[in-house]
């Protein structure tokens, strides 16, 4: 890949490395801030925080699948994020699979579940840091919303991963 200018490509190599040591997750968003940051240093601007307000860091004692506390219903996805008043464990999450209470065996189950708050999606962030949807979930939303709804939820930033 070929940066406009040296700074954005340090810039690159510095959001890569700050996610290599657990210190940010490396969506797409994030490096979207790489280009904010990169103008408003050669603007002479204040460079704006890299780690987005109320955004949990990934927490490496987390399990990938996250945690889920019976006793509370606090589930805590596998980059930190705490989802209060989740369902509770069905039969449905048993026989069809569930992304909190009984993860199927797909290709992403080694990949961190993370929130998306705005879309309502869970999905997996890979090695590379792109979102994908967790098939768990979109199997949910198919069998509870329809086929519409689904493949929108499917529509991502994508780097093969979840191929």
């Amino acid at each position: 890949m070929e940066y406009p200018n040296p700074f954005y490509e340090n810039a690159f190599q510095h959001i890569r490395y700050l996610a290599e040591i657990g210190e940010i997750l490396p969506t797409n968003a994030n490096m979207l801030r790489i280009q904010q940051i990169a103008v408003s240093f050669l603007e002479g601007k204040p460079v704006p925080e890299l780690v987005q307000p109320g955004r949990t860091r990934p927490q490496k004692n987390l399990p990938p699948d996250g945690e889920f506390d019976i006793a509370t219903g606090i589930y805590t996805t596998g980059t930190g994020h705490k989802l209060k008043h989740t369902h509770r464990s069905t039969t449905d999450c048993i026989r069809h699979g569930c992304v909190i209470h009984s993860p199927s065996l797909h290709k992403m189950r080694k990949f961190r579940t993370n929130w998306l708050m705005d879309k309502n999606i869970m999905e997996r962030v890979c090695t590379h840091g792109y979102g994908h949807p967790d098939p768990d979930h979109i199997a949910w939303i198919e069998r509870t919303q329809g086929k519409d709804p689904a493949r929108k939820a499917l529509i991502h930033a994508c780097d093969g991963c979840c191929k």
